[in-house]
């Protein structure tokens, strides 16, 4: 009978366990935190990818993102008529674009190709 307690006891624990986070460590969204507002967003891809080429430009990818103010949306990065890129974050709440905030783990050579420089 006490076997039969305790074993029942092990997936509440481990389920309160994994609701209780919603940031790691560092300040980041969760994975799950990230899927969940993917889940609850009203704005598809396409649509964003739509609203990013309106500025100038076509789209050569496009992923969603949970910023650690809580802004959730999606990065799209876009190529130009120069051969130049540049990443637009649309907000998912209210379809507002602006210049994506740079992030570390984005772009990590100073050359903007994403491989780190060695000087």
């Amino acid at each position: 009978m006490k076997r039969m307690l305790t074993l029942a006891a092990v997936p509440a624990l481990i389920l309160a366990a994994g609701t209780g986070y919603a940031a790691s460590p560092g300040g980041e969204p969760t994975d799950r935190a990230e899927m969940q507002s993917f889940m609850s967003a009203d704005m598809s891809i396409g649509d964003a990818v739509s609203k990013a080429e309106a500025q100038g430009g076509k789209a050569v990818s496009a992923e969603w993102t949970l910023e650690q103010d809580g802004s959730a949306g999606y990065e799209v990065e876009i190529a130009d008529a120069s051969g130049g890129t540049k990443t637009l974050f649309v907000n998912a709440s209210d379809g507002s674009v602006m210049a994506a905030p740079e992030s570390n783990d984005d772009h990590e050579g100073s050359d903007g190709d994403g491989e780190e420089q060695n000087d």
